[in-house]
């Protein structure tokens, strides 16, 4: 039976009007009814709410307990682990891509363990998130851009920017001197296209002749005779010319002259096996220092019936042997004997640019 209100409140609708003494008894009776039904059965937890860090607990009876505030733990976030720094229970830190929640109060190392303890079973850190397997790669310098390197996931790299990344250039196997050219819808690498003075567009060229060169005409570069004279050059001074005079250069200009003194060309001291290079200087000097064998001459390359001299001189201050090729034609058919203590000069010559060489004594025993 429920219990008889007056008035209307939380727990119901009254009547509104003073209780009878039989109504009151009845409340009465009630309430003793149900404290000894309680007694005999017990008073347990119905259910238990929660609301934020506020809890309630609900008994069988419909009463209450609470609320209570239950205990929140406290994360700080402390950003990118430090050395040599204090970090508390509950502290958060980052290190190299994963996130880690300090366990224990400590004094960070030098460098960062993982694993770290205090030796007695209390690890500093656990680890919250892990940095992915595959990420952006570090570095990279100003202007450098990211490319994928192989076929395979993730294999990235910084790398600077070139002609082939463009997609309609296709470069092969560059070697100096390529150009860029165009090739149907691509650009692409290749030797240089022969061309010609005449495609220029500051070039006039008109009937060619041997020896002509190009000059300026004040609008374009056209073909002719080269202007001036020898003697106009600022290094050549000619004096009364005569037929088979060469030019020799004095020091200071190239004149014309009936006699020129050569230079020689001193080999020094040699001694073994030598090959004489006829090829420059009209006289070979060379001094044995040890016995000498000429192996071979290197000739001027001439076409065949050229006639090419060179005045050979051969200082022997000992008691030296020079051996001379064995291909070779002496005057008279005898190898000349060398003089010991003196100086031998002997004239060297071919016709056919040394595959026949002959030679004779012009003088002996020069001190």
């Amino acid at each position: 039976m429920a219990i008889i209100y007056r008035t209307s409140g939380p727990w119901g609708s009254g009547i509104s009007s003073d209780l009878t003494p039989n109504q009151v008894d009845f409340n009465f009776w009630q309430l003793v009814q149900d404290v000894a039904a309680k007694a005999v059965q017990g008073v347990g937890i119905s259910n238990i709410v929660v609301n934020g860090d506020q809890m309630t607990v609900v008994l069988t009876d419909h009463t209450l307990l609470g609320p209570y505030t239950l205990p929140t733990a406290k994360f700080t976030f402390r950003g990118a682990w430090a050395p040599s720094t204090a970090y508390s229970i509950n502290d958060i830190i980052t290190h190299a891509g994963s996130t880690y929640l300090v366990l224990w109060n400590h004094t960070s190392a030098a460098t960062f363990d993982p694993n770290a303890n205090d030796g007695m079973g209390h690890n500093y850190y656990g680890l919250l998130l892990s940095s992915p397997a595959q990420t952006i790669p570090t570095g990279g310098a100003a202007g450098t851009f990211l490319r994928k390197v192989t076929s395979a996931d993730y294999d990235d790299a910084w790398q600077t920017a070139i002609l082939d990344d463009l997609a309609d250039v296709t470069i092969t196997s560059p070697v100096s001197g390529n150009v860029i050219t165009r090739s149907g819808s691509l650009w692409v690498n290749a030797p240089p296209s022969p061309g010609a003075l005449a495609n220029l567009t500051d070039v006039a060229l008109t009937t060619l002749t041997a020896k002509e060169v190009l000059t300026w005409n004040g609008t374009k570069w056209a073909n002719g005779p080269p202007a001036g004279t020898l003697v106009s050059l600022s290094d050549v001074t000619i004096s009364s010319p005569i037929v088979g005079q060469p030019l020799v250069y004095n020091g200071s200009s190239w004149s014309n002259q009936s006699v020129a003194d050569l230079p020689a060309f001193n080999i020094g001291a040699v001694s073994g096996t030598t090959t004489v290079d006829m090829r420059t200087n009209e006289l070979i000097r060379l001094q044995l220092s040890g016995n000498l064998t000429i192996n071979s001459f290197t000739w001027p390359t001439a076409s065949s019936g050229q006639f090419v001299r060179r005045v050979v001189e051969v200082r022997d201050t000992g008691s030296f042997i020079l051996t001379w090729p064995s291909a070779m034609k002496w005057a008279g058919g005898n190898v000349p004997v060398l003089t010991l203590g003196g100086t031998d000069v002997y004239a060297i010559y071919t016709y056919d640019g040394g595959a026949t060489v002959y030679g004779s004594i012009v003088g002996q025993a020069y001190a």
